[in-house]
């Protein structure tokens, strides 16, 4: 991916995962996330499968070198 492939891709992502939260606070005193972990998950998935990877395709693997330089 380009760099501005990649700005438009996180740009996407961020308006779906990081959605604004009223209170931090639960009714029961449970702290509240400031992401979506299931709209993380599901858009990383999308992103993936637009790329023709696979959804279980591993990010990172430690043999070789990448071909990213950023």
């Amino acid at each position: 991916m380009s760099v501005s492939d990649c700005i438009r891709a996180y740009t996407d992502l961020s308006s779906k995962v990081f959605v604004e939260v009223k209170h931090r606070l639960s009714i029961r005193g449970i702290v509240q996330g400031r992401f979506d972990s299931e709209a993380l998950e599901r858009e990383v998935e999308k992103q993936l499968l637009q790329l023709g990877l696979e959804t279980d395709e591993l990010l990172k693997t430690t043999a070789g070198s990448s071909a990213c330089k950023v």
